[in-house]
């Protein structure tokens, strides 16, 4: 009987110390970070590796980096979709970051002149009643943006998310424009 345990332990100590393989790519899981720039590299890894996504790494000022994500379209303007990194939640003394958010903003590249400002806010306000996760807005230079934030608590995010984001704004653009476009008219 005691040789069945020693053989029993040893065989689980074996087991135990062979390395467990994952299906999951080290990129498809958002975990919060101290600094943006690891999460912002997960993210462009990921895309790029899952979606085959072309993006550039861009620096907004010293040491904060976002991604572009540039989209040529048929029937509007081209627009790019900007994938950026904050964080959104701190310990109470303000020393440990405990949550971080993916801010994922749609710039149309269709500025909206004084003239048909109201008659373009209806539409973006209409929208934002019906379309919960998404804000589209007029910008201070008068550009039309949409924007939509995906949070990362503690536990972790699928990374997938952020695609799903760019993809369901890129698809809001798509259907908001043609109203875009007649109020514009």
């Amino acid at each position: 009987m005691r040789l069945h345990i020693i053989a029993l332990a040893v065989g689980l100590a074996a087991l135990l110390a062979v390395p467990v393989v994952t299906s999951y790519a080290a990129n498809d899981q958002l975990v919060v970070v101290q600094d943006e720039s690891s999460m912002e590299k997960v993210i462009e890894s990921y895309l790029k590796d899952t979606y085959q996504l072309v993006m550039t790494e861009k620096e907004a000022q010293a040491g904060d980096m976002y991604l572009e994500v540039p989209y040529e379209a048929k029937a509007w303007p081209a627009f790019k979709v900007l994938i950026d990194t904050d964080w959104s939640a701190k310990t109470p003394d303000g020393t440990k970051i405990t949550a971080r958010c993916v801010l994922v903003h749609l710039h149309t590249n269709v500025k909206v002149p004084d003239n048909k400002r109201a008659a373009v806010l209806e539409v973006l306000n209409d929208w934002n009643r019906k379309k919960i996760f998404c804000s589209a807005y007029i910008n201070t230079d008068g550009e039309i943006r949409l924007d939509w934030v995906v949070n990362v608590q503690a536990a972790g995010l699928p990374t997938e998310y952020v695609h799903d984001a760019l993809t369901r704004l890129v698809d809001l653009w798509t259907e908001m424009f043609p109203a875009v476009a007649d109020a514009l008219k």
